[in-house]
């Protein structure tokens, strides 16, 4: 099998459909619900269960890639590529198997896909980028309210890294003792 190779820059792979069947596999298929963002390439949506913003990182700048990278890491989505062309991209977290015969002109490439779960990740996406559902977009003073939820989630990460650091310690000191 060839190695992935990741091609720069890359033009914008997700589409709808696609990211639809990953907010399925990921959050429960059934009574999906869409909503329409401000911008081509980032999905919202709300299934079963959870749901959530689906964003194809190829839409973000290196700037905003660099600050939202530092709360959500991309998921890094096979696809098999002929120039522009996308013929396959693979859903991590669809339970089927995949199997495709990569032909003549063919790439195999690892491409970034964001997911911003709607309890507070999707704050980590608005609070950098201008992406917004259009439905928020029509509620005064969203934006203010949405850098006060995230300073407090902010401060929340915060005590959890703290936390988990003085956990750490301790296991290393209980370690050392024995």
């Amino acid at each position: 099998m060839t190695e992935p190779v990741i091609v720069q820059p890359i033009p914008a792979r997700l589409t709808s459909s696609r990211a639809r069947s990953m907010a399925e596999c990921r959050w429960g298929r059934g009574g999906t619900n869409v909503s329409r963002t401000n911008t081509k390439h980032a999905y919202y949506f709300s299934c079963s269960s959870h749901g959530g913003y689906i964003v194809d990182g190829s839409i973000l700048t290196l700037e905003q890639r660099e600050k939202i990278e530092e709360y959500v890491k991309p998921m890094m989505v096979t696809c098999v590529i002929r120039g522009d062309i996308v013929d396959l991209m693979a859903n991590p977290w669809s339970s089927r198997s995949q199997t495709y015969r990569i032909r003549g002109g063919q790439q195999i490439i690892e491409h970034p896909i964001f997911v911003f779960e709607k309890d507070e990740d999707f704050m980590v996406l608005e609070k950098f980028t201008p992406v917004r559902c259009l439905e928020s977009m029509r509620i005064e003073g969203y934006d203010q309210r949405l850098g006060e939820h995230f300073e407090k989630f902010h401060q929340r990460r915060l005590e959890r890294q703290r936390r988990d650091a003085e956990k750490k310690i301790e296991i290393e000191t209980v370690g050392m003792a024995m």
